[in-house]
């Protein structure tokens, strides 16, 4: 008797284009690394952000959603990086007419990793992201 194929459990990116994963463990690798699946993070002042991260499992992979503000759990679910990408932007300019005037969003164009604090305790691992970099938006 043939063994059967192992169909995929989710997926993992390689570079910007998602790969379906039959390895489970891998697949937990990457649940794990958050830094690693974030697409894009605008902080919109101090209490909203934007984040647009890669999801693993379901049809649309990148989910672009509001943390904070009116428009809180406000997003959508696309299926391509370029999408996710476009999707960010125009969550970003849906939300700044709702910030107080004078507030001045900041794209974080790669995450950090997680905090040397935690690590030491034991909670959660090095990242496959290097180290952040911030710009304004004007």
């Amino acid at each position: 008797m043939r063994p059967m194929p192992r169909r995929p459990l989710g997926a993992i990116l390689e570079g910007q284009t998602p790969v379906p994963c039959a390895d489970a463990e891998l697949l937990r690798d990457w649940l794990m690394d958050y830094p690693a699946r974030v697409v894009a993070l605008t902080a919109l002042g101090p209490a909203v952000q934007v984040s647009t991260v890669f999801m693993v499992h379901g049809t649309n992979l990148f989910d672009a959603r509001v943390y904070g503000g009116l428009l809180d759990g406000y997003g959508h679910r696309v299926a391509t990086w370029a999408e996710a990408v476009q999707q960010h932007a125009d969550l970003v300019a849906t939300c700044l007419p709702w910030l107080p005037m004078g507030t001045q969003p900041v794209a974080i164009l790669q995450p950090p990793g997680y905090c040397p604090g935690c690590l030491e305790q034991g909670y959660g691992r090095i990242s496959r992201q290097p180290i952040t970099r911030v710009r304004i938006i004007p």
